[in-house]
């Protein structure tokens, strides 16, 4: 639950604390908001929107409504990912009069931004007159007008809460009213269809189709999230990432789903229902268009436990990620005897045995590590011919995969 605000304190010949305001998405079922897969959240970073949007935040006296002892209506500050959790970044005006010791009515509603008119003073006009439903829901605005009236907008998001003296905080539940108005493809433009296939990393072949059973696809461009004084990348439903759904009575298993954007580059994550395993990342540079096909890899825990135990952390994977690869010729097997080198970081080869690192080159399994590569880095196998640079990094809590593949035999 994050904290919206702290008011100050309110003049009344009482010592009751400030009014706290806090909200929440709803924990219950009625005006419940989902994500892009169709699951319930309940955290205010899992609620992410494309659009911009317009908070109006009233607190007033519920005998008198047209009298606002507080009221704002305007864009919150937002980061790269839209989120609910932005409403935090409102400052509140402080209390223009003397309030005395009474029940007050606090709401919070959010619209989409091009729904809200703006007046000729340069400010968002936000509608006064919201009704809610029993639960302290927005309900929705009566359609269509009456007469050549305007009629006001249906709120996206929003709740009410009653602030009673002595209080140590009011609570704001918000309830999903008309949420898809946050993600309606004209604020994000023409959107992207993708089909994304998964290669199993030791075979090079696609998954077999009960492998696939156990896997859940996801495409996304991780985010820069700054964690102490450091940079680090993530890639989470919260910061954009789009879950991709199977496609059904396909020979090859394959999933396909929509974004809104134009991912620079596009990543996909393929994560298996196996206890203890890690989801795996493989990154390409997005040619653009309408339509994007992708191929993410599958990481068997056999061997990424091979991979911890020879960098010295069995069982231990590392919070900033780990950046394994592999190198391969034309027919994609293993090539040994291979630098790769990196513009970020190091290097280091996974030995013959699968029991420890070398420094001088791929053993005969072809696979290379970094531990300290930060996303966006390229790799190259500059001595072999016919091998495309390709990206790659660390990104949190992930195995970042890159491939290096000759295109053709050498010599044609």
């Amino acid at each position: 639950m994050r904290t919206l605000v702290v008011l100050a304190a309110l003049a009344c010949a009482c010592n009751d604390p400030p009014l706290s305001v806090r909200f929440r998405p709803t924990q219950g079922d009625n005006s419940a908001c989902f994500d892009a897969s169709g699951k319930k959240v309940i955290a205010c970073e899992d609620v992410t929107m494309s659009c911009d949007m317009i908070v109006s935040i009233r607190i007033f006296a519920p005998s008198d409504p047209g009298s606002p002892v507080i009221s704002v209506c305007k864009p919150p500050v937002v980061g790269k990912v839209r989120d609910l959790c932005s409403i935090s970044s409102i400052d509140l005006p402080p209390l223009d009069r003397p309030v005395s010791e009474q029940t007050l009515e606090v709401e919070i509603l959010v619209y989409q931004a091009k729904k809200i008119p703006m007046g000729t003073d340069g400010l968002f006009q936000c509608p006064a007159n919201v009704v809610f439903d029993a639960q302290g829901f927005p309900i929705a605005s009566v359609q269509p007008c009456v007469g050549d009236s305007v009629c006001d907008p249906t709120p996206a998001i929003g709740g009410v809460a009653f602030y009673h003296p002595g209080d140590a905080e009011t609570v704001v539940d918000l309830g999903c009213t008309d949420f898809t108005q946050l993600n309606d493809s004209t604020c994000v433009g023409p959107s992207t269809s993708v089909i994304a296939a998964v290669t199993d990393f030791d075979t090079q072949v696609t998954v077999s189709s009960s492998v696939a059973d156990r896997l859940t696809v996801s495409v996304g461009e991780p985010q820069p999230v700054t964690v102490g004084t450091e940079t680090h990348y993530q890639l989470l439903q919260s910061l954009g990432e789009v879950v991709l759904a199977r496609s059904p009575a396909t020979q090859v298993p394959s999933w396909t789903g929509t974004v809104g954007s134009a991912l620079q580059p596009a990543c996909t994550e393929v994560s298996e229902d196996v206890a203890q395993s890690t989801a795996s990342v493989r990154c390409m540079e997005n040619p653009g268009g309408q339509q994007l096909g992708v191929t993410g890899t599958r990481l068997s825990r056999d061997t990424l436990d091979d991979v911890l135990k020879a960098i010295g952390t069995p069982g231990m994977f590392p919070d900033k990620g780990l950046v394994v690869g592999i190198v391969l010729d034309f027919l994609g097997n293993p090539m040994p005897g291979v630098q790769v080198t990196t513009d970020v970081g190091a290097v280091e080869y996974l030995n013959q045995l699968r029991d420890g690192v070398t420094t001088t080159g791929t053993s005969p399994n072809g696979i290379f590590i970094s531990e300290d590569a930060a996303f966006g880095a390229t790799f190259r196998a500059p001595a072999v011919n016919m091998v495309p640079a390709q990206l790659g990094g660390l990104i949190d809590n992930k195995v970042t995969v890159v491939i290096l593949q000759q295109q053709t035999q050498i010599g044609n």
